[in-house]
């Protein structure tokens, strides 16, 4: 069963290395996406706001995707009795592809979407995916951070929280613990590097 395992996560590795909002903005409306933007983040906020809603949702529904199927095929094909800390693997997978895409040099995105996909892939067995969106919406509409890093920061941060004090040993709350510390990690990167390049020279 270890063996399916690493499989699923491989493939679900290579499917999160895959950046949709990178490709689709270039193939639907000639945009790069990562050249175009302020920030230079292939995610799908930016198709967004630069690319219009049809674009942005189309990238949304990919990306929310290359997390979503690598989880559902974890669940259909490890037994529930299987799904030990070891599961926690093929949950983590598709975002640290997106991360740290072997198609980009190791480096790219936050994972977002993708983290938020493979979520949606787990709802019936866990709930974590309401208290992530609950942190979104007030970090969106509550606290109306001016600068999108600060958002993710706290919707992350307060998620960690989160995750402490239920002090959950499940196979999913450790796969999301790994990928809150490591988004709010990127976060951190990314931000200090714009602010470097963002100092006149």
């Amino acid at each position: 069963m270890l063996r399916i395992i690493i499989l699923i996560s491989i493939l679900g590795f290579i499917s999160g290395s895959i950046l949709y909002a990178e490709l689709i903005p270039k193939a639907v409306r000639g945009i790069d996406i990562v050249a175009c933007s302020t920030d230079g983040n292939p995610g799908t906020a930016n198709v967004y706001s630069l690319c219009g809603k049809k674009c942005g949702t189309l990238t949304a529904i990919l990306e929310f995707a290359k997390g979503f199927f690598p989880v559902l095929l974890g669940n259909i094909l490890i037994p529930p009795e299987y799904r030990t800390y070891t599961f926690a693997l093929i949950v983590i997978a598709p975002v640290m592809g997106h991360i740290f895409s072997i198609f980009h040099n190791w480096n790219d995105g936050l994972g977002i979407a993708t983290t938020f996909g493979t979520m949606i892939a787990i709802f019936l067995r866990s709930r974590l995916l309401v208290l992530l969106v609950g942190d979104y919406a007030i970090g969106k509409f509550a606290l109306k951070f001016r600068h999108k890093y600060y958002r993710t920061l706290f919707v992350f941060g307060a998620f960690l929280v989160e995750l402490l004090l239920l002090n959950s040993k499940d196979a999913y709350s450790m796969a999301y613990f790994c990928i809150a510390c490591i988004i709010i990690l990127k976060c951190i990167a990314v931000n200090h590097k714009n602010s470097i390049q963002s100092i006149p020279k």
